[in-house]
């Protein structure tokens, strides 16, 4: 089953295909948090995976980048994330 993650991640890289845009034009486009670090990391592994299977390359910086292990809260005020 699908997380709604990977639902999301899916459409975004269908969108980018069509429209020829790079993956890293979507850098800011999702923004996920999770307090646990082991489900960040096996969210970051799914979303990776997708994205591998999907096509694209050198996926690793932008799944960290989109995928936080932080409490949303203290990120939106700025706060650093723990991983």
């Amino acid at each position: 089953m699908a997380l709604p993650l990977q639902r999301i991640v899916k459409r975004l890289s269908d969108s980018l295909r069509i429209h020829g845009r790079a993956l890293a034009d979507a850098r800011d486009a999702i923004r996920a948090y999770d307090l646990q670090g082991r489900n960040v990391q096996v969210a970051r592994q799914r979303i990776a995976d997708l994205l591998l299977a999907e096509g694209w390359t050198n996926v690793g910086a932008i799944v960290a980048h989109w995928i936080r292990h932080a409490d949303y809260l203290l990120a939106a005020d700025g706060a650093t994330s723990t991983s």
